[in-house]
């Protein structure tokens, strides 16, 4: 029955099978470029979340060693400030066992001072000493007896022994 048919109908039905393989491949290679497309857009958000996950974390990490690092430099400050506390309330103590006057007002200036440098005048219980003091601040030195020099020494002693050295 095939060999029945004309010349041009058998080249027009090995076109038709010529097209239809054709397309079919077509369509086979759009299918398969559609899930390479797919998998790669899948594969592509999936190393961005990665990544994107890896830097939050690198991140986190930095902070943590961040914070760890000025919680230690701030631990550091404290004990170093605590050290030079120490000797100014000596220096008030010994103004006050020897009544002297003009000791006291250098040990009042002085720590006064380390409060300034320190920036530390602006706490709340610095605050209270300094002015609950400032009546006297700069007249220590005109104190009319040993004993008002004693007495004040007494109460600026513990008074300083307790400066506040952080905020709370």
């Amino acid at each position: 029955m095939l060999a029945d048919l004309p010349f041009w109908l058998k080249i027009w039905n090995k076109g038709v099978d010529i097209a239809t393989g054709v397309a079919t491949n077509t369509i086979s290679v759009g299918i398969i470029a559609l899930i390479a497309i797919w998998t790669w857009r899948w594969k592509r958000k999936r190393d961005l979340k990665h990544e994107e996950d890896k830097q939050r974390q690198q991140h986190a990490i930095a902070e943590e060693l961040a914070a760890k690092k000025r919680a230690k430099d701030h631990l550091d400050r404290v004990s170093a400030l605590r050290r030079e506390l120490g000797p100014l309330a000596d220096r008030f103590a010994s103004a006050g066992s020897a009544g002297n006057a003009e000791q006291l007002q250098k040990a009042w200036d002085t720590w006064v001072a380390w409060l300034e440098a320190s920036q530390l005048q602006y706490l709340q219980a610095n605050r209270k000493i300094l002015d609950s003091w400032a009546v006297y601040s700069g007249k220590f030195q005109f104190a009319n007896s040993n004993q008002t020099v004693s007495q004040w020494a007494e109460k600026l002693t513990p008074q300083v022994r307790s400066t506040q050295l952080r905020p709370e």
